[in-house]
């Protein structure tokens, strides 16, 4: 089965990309009591990115080859040819082993009533146990960090 760039294009923006940067984004932008913009997923430019072909968006190598190109004619040659990365990370992990431990071990022993709605009681434990197996790992500090959070928030406005 062959998949087209567009698939794997649209695929990407809705499984990954577009959940975790808006995740970080909203996570950042709390922490700070500001209100954020994100300009590049107004829809008109989404759909013109998505409406590019992979020959256009990609060119000797450069991944988002009009962006940078028009950032670079605005005076940003520095930023618009950075190959390397840079991002912020949370340190979840010694969040999680730190300040959260608590909120953590609460989670683990006595999960509110309430997920049971959505979660298998078993499943559930079997997760926070197979954690410990892979603390460290980012994928699974974040499940985790995403779970605490769940169970704050349940333990919060539904006290039981």
């Amino acid at each position: 089965i062959r998949t087209s760039a567009l698939t794997m294009r649209v695929a990407d923006i809705e499984r990954w990309s577009l959940p975790n940067l808006l995740t970080y984004a909203d996570r950042n932008a709390m922490a700070h009591s500001i209100e954020t913009r994100l300009p590049y997923l107004a829809p008109d430019l989404a759909v013109l990115g998505l409406a590019m072909p992979s020959e256009v968006l990609v060119h000797d190598g450069w991944t988002k080859w009009p962006l940078r190109k028009a950032l670079a004619a605005k005076g940003g040659q520095i930023p618009a040819w950075r190959r390397g990365k840079r991002w912020f990370g949370v340190p979840q992990a010694a969040w999680l082993d730190g300040p959260l431990a608590a909120e953590v071990r609460t989670w683990r022993a006595t999960p509110h009533p309430l997920w049971e709605a959505f979660a298998d009681p078993g499943g559930l434990r079997s997760f926070a146990t197979d954690w410990d197996a892979h603390r460290g790992a980012a994928a699974w500090d974040d499940q985790v960090f995403s779970m605490v959070s769940l169970d704050r928030f349940l333990r919060t406005f539904f006290p039981v």
